[in-house]
Parts: C-alpha cells; sequence; structure tokens
C-alpha cells in the first residue's frame, strides 16, 4: 500500500474500504491476486485469507474486516500448500490456507 499505517476499524469496514484509506496499493509492485489477511483466532492461532482482488472488484464481493486484522500485499506472488482447510465458509474471491 502506499500509506501503511495501523488503522481504527469501523463497523461494517471491509477490505476495499481500508485499502483505499490507506492511499491504495503500489501500482507497479502490488500483486492484486495475493492480497493476504492475517486473522486471529485465538492467542496462538491465525487464519489466513488469501484474496484475489481482481475478482472481488470483478463480482462485487469485498471482505469485511475484522479487529486485529493484518493486510499484507507481497511483492510476488504467493504459493499455496495443497492443503486447505474448510474452504466452503470461503466465497469464491477469498481462499482460506
Amino acid at each position: 500500500v502506499r500509506q501503511p499505517s495501523v488503522f481504527q476499524l469501523h463497523e461494517g469496514q471491509t477490505l476495499l474500504r481500508v485499502l483505499t484509506q490507506a492511499g491504495g496499493l503500489n501500482e507497479p509492485t502490488a500483486k492484486m491476486r495475493n492480497v493476504v489477511i492475517i486473522r486471529p483466532v485465538d492467542e496462538t492461532h491465525s487464519d489466513v485469507i488469501v484474496v484475489d482482488l481482481r475478482q472481488s472488484l470483478k463480482t462485487g464481493v469485498d471482505l469485511p474486516m475484522m479487529p486485529g486484522d493484518i493486510v499484507y500485499n507481497p511483492r510476488t506472488g504467493i504459493r499455496i500448500a495443497p492443503y486447505r482447510h474448510d474452504l466452503a465458509r470461503a466465497q469464491s474471491v477469498f481462499a482460506i490456507i
């Protein structure tokens, strides 16, 4: 993102709104198909959600943000391990790994 920071979440805030608040993705290095959300489940576990922003923008499906979420946009692509759990919870543009 162009202006990385810590943002206070408001009720109903989504990934696209948070990215907009952070100045948008850094175009030359952004990987829109691999935006990562690290979401704490409890004190020792977190879910990792990979979002395809291109698909999200195309379909209008946006990910609601939760307190404690960390948004990460790597400069290179992500390799997803073959093991995936509970994908029934995720919508088509989200992958929980």
